[in-house]
């Protein structure tokens, strides 16, 4: 089971550089997707479009080791419609679902991950 805290403002950045990268249109559904892998107090997100990769590295707190993938333009979507006053994201994995949700637990929003 991943989890994690991660800054909004940075998450948000590194998904937006991501989701321009992620090759939406593509017949190989993967490549629409965003990597995320926990480990050691940072979240590193990777996404391609199966010619040219970008691969973002963020502090992480509180984290449990792990990885998902989930569609990069729908989870850049997810953290744009929190809250406001969201300072940080927490992001689990359980069950192959992954939660994205204020890290104050006012909020949140599940999508589906191949990891």
């Amino acid at each position: 089971m991943m989890r994690m805290i991660i800054d909004r403002a940075a998450l948000q950045a590194a998904l937006t550089r991501l989701a321009a990268v992620a090759n939406r249109k593509s017949k190989v559904p993967i490549l629409a997707d965003v990597l995320i892998s926990a480990r050691d107090g940072t979240a590193t997100l990777t996404a391609t479009d199966g010619d040219m990769m970008l691969a973002e590295t963020l502090p992480a707190d509180g984290g449990e080791p792990g990885a998902a993938t989930a569609d990069a333009a729908a989870l850049a979507r997810y953290v744009r419609a929190l809250p406001k006053s969201a300072r940080a994201v927490a992001l689990s994995l359980d069950g192959g679902v992954l939660r994205v949700a204020d890290a104050a637990g006012a909020s949140g929003a599940d999508a589906a991950s191949g990891g």
